[in-house]
Order: structure tokens, then C-alpha cells, then sequence
């Protein structure tokens, strides 16, 4: 959702499952798109330190493909606009 907003972020993955929230946060800190903290590392003390360096972040990124998103978004939307005006639900009718 935010590669596709654009957004910069602030990532605290949660330590829960086979580790994906870490491996989609670090491909957005790769792309230079998210700063990563873990979450036992997060701390008041860690956010205060760190809270400028991640606003001056934001303030300079620009996303390489906010463009191509967005034409994705509006076309799976008119998908699914096409899809109610014809009256198909996937199957069953409501």
C-alpha cells in the first residue's frame, strides 16, 4: 500500500510469522523508500533520535514509479466498476 501511495514511511514490523513484514519493510528501505526499526527497538529514545533524519527523508523522496501505480489503481478499479454494472459478484448474486 505505501509503494503504491507514494509515501514515505516510518517501518516498525511486528516480530509475528515467518518474518514477512521485515522482508516487505526492507525491500521499501531498500528502494530508499522507508526507514526500518524493530519492534523491540523502538523506543521513545529511538524515535526522538531518529524522527529528523526520517522527515528530511520524506521531504526528498520522490517515488521512481507513482505513475505507473496510479494507472494500475484506476484500472483495477474500473475492473471492478465494470464488473457491478454487468452484475457479476464472482459467482453469487446478492
Amino acid at each position: 500500500e505505501l509503494a503504491s501511495l507514494g509515501k514515505y514511511a516510518i517501518l516498525v514490523p511486528l516480530p509475528h510469522g515467518n518474518g514477512e513484514q521485515i522482508d516487505n519493510a526492507q525491500a521499501l528501505v531498500d528502494e530508499g523508500a522507508a526507514l526500518m526499526v524493530l519492534n523491540d527497538e523502538f523506543t521513545a529514545d529511538w524515535l526522538s533520535q531518529n524522527i529528523q533524519q526520517a522527515i528530511e527523508n520524506a521531504r526528498h523522496f520522490t517515488p521512481a514509479h507513482r505513475g505507473s501505480n496510479d494507472q494500475a489503481a484506476a484500472r483495477i478499479a474500473q475492473l471492478a466498476i465494470n464488473l457491478l454494472a454487468d452484475g457479476s459478484t464472482g459467482g453469487t448474486r446478492k
